[in-house]
């Protein structure tokens, strides 16, 4: 003998039915959004890693910058193939990369403690080329939306431009 099953729905359950629907949409378009927006720094940072695979042989990147003053650098921080520890810079045009041993100019940590001051929250730190010379760029907030921007030398540590409250 059949059955027959009969399943009645209640307008709470298809209210649950629909917010659920409505909130897994949700999720997958902002997981999408998310995924389309880093997209252009995950290629950026896949690139930069591949060419200093191919011109230092480094194995690992530790660290992944982004500087853009007039033209844009992608630079890694990792060991060579003789463990030295190395930057490897590489401008947006991928012509002319830049190597540079991490001992033969200041520390990220430096570059920061010669620009902080009680009153500053730092944002981000970046290594990459202004007017051909190697720099640190430090980025300070000291509150109410106003930042300034600090590029040093990265051999001395001498302040070569600074642009405050911007």
């Amino acid at each position: 003998m059949m059955s027959k099953w009969k399943m009645d729905v209640t307008g709470f359950e298809k209210a649950m039915l629909i917010i659920l629907a409505v909130v897994l949409f949700l999720f997958v378009s902002c997981t999408l959004i998310f995924l389309r927006a880093n997209m252009p720094m995950f290629v950026a940072k896949m690139q930069a890693t591949a060419i200093a695979k191919s011109t230092v042989g480094m194995k690992k990147v530790e660290k992944f910058y982004r500087f853009t003053r007039r033209n844009t650098y992608y630079s890694v921080q990792g060991c060579d193939s003789d463990n030295n520890e190395v930057y490897v810079i590489v401008p947006d045009s991928g012509s002319k990369v830049t190597v540079i041993k991490k001992d033969q100019g200041i520390t990220e940590e430096k570059a920061v403690s010669l620009v902080r001051d009680s009153v500053q929250k730092v944002l981000s730190t970046n290594i990459g080329m202004y007017d051909d010379q190697l720099v640190w760029e430090v980025v300070t907030t000291s509150g109410a939306k106003k930042y300034s921007y600090y590029l040093l030398d990265f051999k001395t540590g001498k302040n070569i431009k600074e642009l405050k409250d911007t």
